[in-house]
C-alpha cells in the first residue's frame, strides 16, 4: 500500500485552494455551502497555523488534503474529494491521535455537524464520543 504522511505546512495554495472550490467540501467544514477564494483559504491556513498545528495530507507523493489540530485540542480533516471513502481518513486520523499523545495532549475534539455522516463514522469509529451539541470528544 501507498504510504500516507502528515507534513508541516508550507504555502501551497495553487494546490489546497481546489479542495476548497468544492461546495459540499466547505459545507461539511463550515455549514455553509460555498466555496473558497483565495482570500477565504489564506485567512484559514494563517488562524490555523497561528492557533495550533496545521498540516498537509501526502499520499503517493501528492498533496491530497490537510489537518489541524488547533484551539483547545480542535481536530479538523479535510480530504480531496476524490480521495474520500477509500479508508485514507482512518490513516490520517490515527496519525493525528498519535501526534496528540506524543504532545502530551489529554483529549482531542471536533466539531461534526450532524449532515456530515462520513466524519461522524469516522471519528466515532476511533472512539469519538458526542459531548455537546454537534461536540465529540476522544480522551487519550
Amino acid at each position: 500500500m501507498k504510504e500516507i504522511e502528515i507534513i508541516d505546512y508550507f504555502p501551497a495554495y495553487d494546490i489546497s485552494l481546489a479542495w476548497y472550490k468544492d461546495p459540499l467540501t466547505v459545507k461539511m467544514v463550515d455549514g455553509v455551502q460555498k466555496a473558497y477564494d483565495l482570500d477565504d483559504l489564506i485567512r484559514m491556513y494563517s488562524y490555523l497555523s497561528k492557533h495550533g498545528d496545521l498540516f498537509y495530507i501526502e499520499y503517493d507523493d501528492k498533496l491530497i488534503g490537510d489537518c489541524a489540530i488547533f484551539d483547545d485540542n480542535m481536530v479538523a480533516l479535510v480530504l480531496d474529494k476524490d480521495y474520500r471513502c477509500k479508508g485514507l481518513g482512518s490513516l490520517v486520523l490515527e496519525k493525528l491521535i498519535d501526534y496528540a499523545k506524543d504532545k502530551g495532549l489529554r483529549y482531542l475534539k471536533a466539531e461534526i455537524y450532524d449532515f456530515n455522516e462520513p466524519s461522524l463514522n469516522l471519528f466515532s469509529k476511533f472512539g469519538f464520543k458526542e459531548c455537546g451539541n454537534e461536540l465529540y470528544r476522544l480522551d487519550l
